[in-house]
């Protein structure tokens, strides 16, 4: 087969889908990833045929701020109310043009694209390929609106017929959230398919010397995300409030902090600018984030008890998921105080691990990248299609 495979240009877009393209990969079939200019080279990183699609996340996010404000400053739900139609839908046209002539050129089989990047869709059921959403994290009632005037505002820029929220339903939906996380009234996709999280790109051993010479035998990595406090307050806050504590702490500053700005640190914390969720969390006891879902996920897959510090649009109810779970705790609102006493519950309560551990087998039951190949092939036959114009 020639699969194309097509995401929102975010890292937390990309590194979900990037197990099952290399998977397809290595299965023997013809793969193309295609996102934003900013993240191509993560798909590309791991042996993968990269094609530019669309404008960069920095691009979308100003073009959307120019629209309601200054993004950071939005609370979130006026963040959800607003992705829709200008995070998820007004890029579709710009991203639909290059999708066009990269599949006039590749001739995909079959579309596997993020379940908020329409464009893929858009391309596939125009031109009668068949099409898979692939999904990014538990997908809340509060997704519903988000998709549906996401869906609206691509038909506008695009000029033509975009299907209803009912309609994309319909789409065969890659579910990676376990069913711990699922909320009490999920989006109802008439064609779910389970499909195991990814535990996190990177090489533990890579990362096992620099660990090692710290000097305490447990760890908590600390990471806010790639997009959220580029300018770093509340991660300053965050390390003030545990460098002190009887463990190693890792930090990830993510891009757009220097690793210096977070000026000098005792022995036992270590700045790095990013840290693949395979290399450092295998390593970690404990991880403090803002609540993405990638993170999220890979760290349920190591079992690891979770502190989280939500910020901006899906965290507060992933963050709402997995305390209810019993798998990590949040903080909310934030202070120093309660951040160091939720770090400290997670890292003594064995309560915490055990509930992480639940999480970890529920999701460790659920298929494999490979094991779904075969499906995504019978997606992909029936009767031959016409080729694309170029």
């Amino acid at each position: 087969m020639r699969i194309l495979f097509t995401s929102h240009p975010a890292f937390g877009h990309v590194h979900p889908m990037l197990p099952l393209a290399r998977a397809a990969r290595d299965a023997g079939h013809l793969v193309r990833f295609a996102t934003g200019p900013d993240v191509l080279a993560e798909a590309e990183r791991h042996g993968l045929d990269g094609e530019v699609a669309g404008a960069t996340a920095a691009t979308i996010r100003a073009r959307a701020s120019a629209v309601h404000g200054p993004w950071r400053f939005l609370g979130p739900v006026r963040q959800l109310a607003a992705a829709g139609p200008a995070i998820f839908g007004a890029p579709v046209r710009e991203r639909l043009s290059d999708l066009e002539a990269i599949a006039g050129e590749f001739q995909p089989h079959l579309v596997v694209h993020d379940v908020l990047e329409l464009a893929g869709h858009l391309l596939a059921r125009r031109h009668g390929i068949p099409a898979v959403a692939h999904g990014l994290a538990p997908l809340y009632p509060s997704t519903s609106p988000l998709l549906a005037d996401a869906l609206r505002t691509a038909g506008e820029v695009t000029g033509g017929p975009a299907p209803t929220l009912e309609d994309y339903l319909g789409t065969p939906y890659l579910d990676i959230a376990p069913p711990s996380l699922a909320p009490v009234d999920p989006l109802r996709w008439r064609h779910r398919i389970p499909l195991r999280a990814s535990s996190g790109m990177g090489d533990p051993r890579s990362l096992a010397p620099a660990i090692e010479a710290l000097p305490f035998l447990r760890s908590v990595f600390l990471t806010f995300g790639t997009v959220v406090d580029r300018q770093g307050a509340l991660l300053r806050e965050a390390v003030a409030a545990l460098h002190d504590l009887p463990v190693n702490l890792v930090v990830a500053t993510g891009p757009g902090l220097p690793v210096d700005a977070l000026g000098e640190q005792p022995p036992q914390v270590l700045v790095e600018d990013f840290l693949p969720h395979g290399a450092i969390l295998p390593l970690s006891d404990v991880l403090v984030s803002h609540g993405g879902a990638g993170g999220m996920l890979a760290a349920l897959r190591h079992g690891l008890p979770q502190v989280v510090v939500p910020q901006a649009a899906d965290q507060f109810w992933n963050a709402a998921a997995l305390t209810r779970t019993g798998a990590g705790a949040t903080v909310l609102p934030f202070s120093a105080e309660t951040l160091r006493d939720a770090v400290c519950a997670a890292l003594e309560d064995p309560f915490f691990a055990h509930a992480a551990e639940s999480v970890r087998s529920d999701l460790e039951r659920m298929p494999a990248p490979d094991r779904i190949l075969p499906l995504l092939d019978a997606f992909a036959t029936g009767e031959e299609r016409p080729a694309l114009a170029g």
